[in-house]
């Protein structure tokens, strides 16, 4: 079941918590590139210190600015022909 929450506010306080609000279906893929498995677990952000866990916001926010970009680009010879 979808949440009603905003993308980018669930992904903020999933960080802050540091838990996976959403487990993908093609998660155990992971297990079986990572150990052959696909039932292995697979090390979390709770295994890692808090200091180096990687920035989650820039390439969220990042990503959406490119997708951005390249639907302006798309749509405009479309726009020009017009």
């Amino acid at each position: 079941m979808r949440s009603q929450v905003p993308s980018a506010v669930r992904l903020a306080g999933c960080e802050e918590i540091g838990v996976t609000c959403s487990r993908s279906p093609t998660a155990a893929l992971g297990s079986l590139i990572d150990s052959d498995s696909l039932t292995a677990a697979e090390t979390g952000t709770q295994q890692h210190p808090r200091e180096n866990w990687p920035p989650v916001v820039i390439p969220f926010f990042a990503f959406r600015v490119m997708v951005g970009c390249g639907l302006v680009m798309l749509g405009s010879p479309g726009w020009a022909a017009i």
